[in-house]
């Protein structure tokens, strides 16, 4: 029964079960019965087993990383089907940019993850994966998108509607930056 596990997905499972010990060697046996014969465990097979709404809340985040409006959209209808917090989602998506931004603020960081992640605190997974989308944005666009999130974290808690004001935010996210400048001044979003 002895496997092995990519490096890439044991910090996929590290990044789903956080410090839970339980969880993790749950998520373990889940992943051994499932590989079946399989002799090593891919980052596809923990994707592929982790609980939907962690998942689907990581694809939402990645799909607005790669500016993905189709897919960013389809997933956070399944997440707002499910009931999921907006709140959550909203943190993690800023949890996401602000990582963006520090890490290109980094004098010399030299695509280190490992050593980004100890000098920021953060989540060495978490890191990798930003590092690799920061690339796609300039400081003043993460800077603008930070200012997104923050206005529709105060749309959401003054009563407006949850599911028009997030997919008004996922357009705004995922428009190419030059267009989020032209729209800003027409729109009373982003401003």
């Amino acid at each position: 029964m002895g496997k092995e596990i990519s490096h890439r997905a044991a910090l996929s499972l590290q990044e789903i079960c956080g410090n839970s010990l339980r969880k993790l060697a749950s998520e373990i046996d889940k992943l051994i019965t499932f590989v079946g014969e399989e002799q090593r465990i891919a980052e596809k097979h923990v994707e592929a087993l982790a609980s939907p709404g962690e998942i689907n809340t990581f694809a939402l985040s990645e799909a607005v990383a790669e500016k993905n409006l189709e897919r960013a959209l389809a997933t956070f209808r399944i997440l707002y089907k499910n009931k999921a917090d907006l709140f959550q989602i909203l943190s993690l998506l800023a949890t996401q940019y602000r990582t963006m931004l520090q890490i290109k603020n980094l004098p010399g960081h030299n695509n280190n993850f490992k050593k980004i992640a100890q000098t920021l605190g953060a989540r060495p997974y978490f890191v990798r994966k930003c590092l690799e989308k920061e690339k796609n944005f300039r400081e003043d666009e993460l800077i603008k998108n930070l200012s997104l999130l923050l206005e529709t974290d105060l749309r959401l808690k003054t009563g407006e509607s949850p599911l028009s004001v997030f997919e008004l935010l996922l357009a705004s996210l995922c428009l190419p930056a030059e267009i989020q400048k032209t729209r800003a001044g027409k729109e009373g979003y982003g401003k």
